[in-house]
């Protein structure tokens, strides 16, 4: 699909796109996904509901990272982000991907198994989103948040990489608690998997979609060296 250069706002999402536009050389541009829900390209409607975590600067969370230069979150785990241990290139095209999002808010005393998925079963280049109602539960930055989350089992983990998706999302920290949180990251994106934490509004995206699929927009930054990029995702639930 081909979409006219466009200008939506300062609060938008940056998304790789095959289109021309006058004053570039290149037909690789970004184009601005508003999250308004009047916008337009091309007189196309969008349902846009933004995922992503938005921090003051002024968090406790951004203070640590900026005084302890060896930290998960001065390495780019803050807020909504993608985990890259490995330095993997993550392919380009993952920016749009079917989205499902599944309600986990049921497995808080167990492991999110695969049952979860009965509803919908998840299909090769899926990304997959898991609502737990966590963050909504406890505010991001907490020791319960990033302590005491739910957690996906590996039989769950290994199914999601088995049927290739692209991203495992989850309003939660991770999809392990340490010392299993950077081993399941690995493992996933060993096999071109990659998993992105405290995504939100998950339960605004379940009400509106429910079991239909969806449009997932997403955007990292292209920082080097870091094993944490920052991600801007935002779900389009007029289309899939």
């Amino acid at each position: 699909m081909r979409f006219s250069c466009v200008h939506a706002g300062l609060d938008a999402a940056w998304v790789g796109i095959d289109a021309e536009c006058p004053f570039l050389d290149t037909n690789l541009i970004y184009v601005e996904l508003s999250l308004a829900f009047n916008s337009r390209f091309e007189e196309e409607q969008y349902m846009l509901i933004d995922l992503s975590l938005h921090i003051d600067m002024n968090d406790p969370v951004v203070g640590k990272a900026n005084m302890d230069q060896h930290s998960f979150m001065s390495a780019g785990h803050i807020g909504t982000h993608l985990d890259t241990y490995l330095q993997t290139p993550i392919p380009i095209d993952y920016h749009s991907r079917v989205g499902k999002v599944y309600d986990a808010s049921q497995f808080r005393d167990k492991e999110v198994d695969l049952s979860v998925l009965d509803a919908n079963p998840p299909e090769k280049g899926d990304f997959v989103i898991f609502h737990t109602g966590f963050l909504g539960e406890y505010s991001y930055g907490t020791r319960e948040y990033f302590k005491q989350h739910p957690q996906l089992s590996w039989e769950l983990i290994d199914h999601l990489i088995a049927q290739e998706v692209s991203f495992i999302g989850i309003d939660t920290a991770g999809v392990r608690r340490s010392p299993e949180h950077v081993p399941a990251d690995k493992r996933a994106e060993e096999h071109g998997v990659y998993i992105i934490e405290n995504l939100n509004n998950i339960g605004a995206l379940q009400q509106e979609a429910g079991k239909r699929n969806f449009r997932v927009f997403t955007g990292w930054t292209g920082l080097k060296g870091f094993s944490g990029l920052s991600c801007k995702v935002i779900a389009d639930t007029a289309s899939a």
